[in-house]
């Protein structure tokens, strides 16, 4: 049975996994909006702001302060090994240490990822990066609609179960004002 909104799906247990692409990719991934549409051919669709931190020598940072808490870890090593910290000239901030870095070996690289999901959980992505997203997030989504599909007969009781109960709480009101 396809899905018919976001509501049928824990978007949540998605979200949850997008830390991960900094490790695999390099990938700083964070949920920048999302929402149902109104057509039969799409449920929804979520938009993904994707940052990158290039090093002049050391690559992609594949690293991030989030991954090192979730981990237990100090959100950074001490001296950072990323970045020379100073406050001196024109600085951005490092993506580990959070402090200023007056000429950065890095260079910081910022895009929009457009992913669209069919009521069957596949999805469509707009992105330079959309090979790397689908093979990412697709075995999310389906694992999701699976779940939605093994529960389905339940959730369609509980959803039945309140619509009985809302309906008898409502004629109970309606009874009471008329008194």
């Amino acid at each position: 049975m396809p899905i018919t909104s976001f509501a049928d799906i824990s978007l949540s247990q998605i979200f949850q996994e997008l830390p991960s692409l900094v490790s695999l990719y390099g990938l700083f991934a964070e949920v920048f909006g999302y929402g149902n549409l109104p057509d039969d051919a799409h449920i929804g669709s979520i938009t993904l702001k994707i940052t990158t931190y290039k090093h002049k020598t050391k690559g992609l940072l594949t690293e991030s302060r989030l991954l090192r808490k979730m981990q237990h870890l100090p959100p950074c090593e001490i001296p950072c090994t990323y970045c020379i910290p100073s406050a001196e000239g024109e600085a951005e901030r490092c993506p580990m240490c959070l402090e200023l870095c007056p000429h950065p070996p890095w260079t910081k690289g910022t895009s929009v990822a457009k992913i669209t999901v069919t009521p069957t959980g596949h999805i469509i992505i707009d992105s330079q990066y959309a090979e790397i997203l689908h093979s990412f997030l697709a075995p999310l989504f389906r694992k999701e609609v699976i779940r939605y599909e093994e529960h389905i007969e339940n959730i369609m009781r509980v959803s039945e179960e309140y619509e009985i109960k809302k309906t008898k709480r409502r004629k109970l009101r309606q009874a009471e004002m008329e008194v």
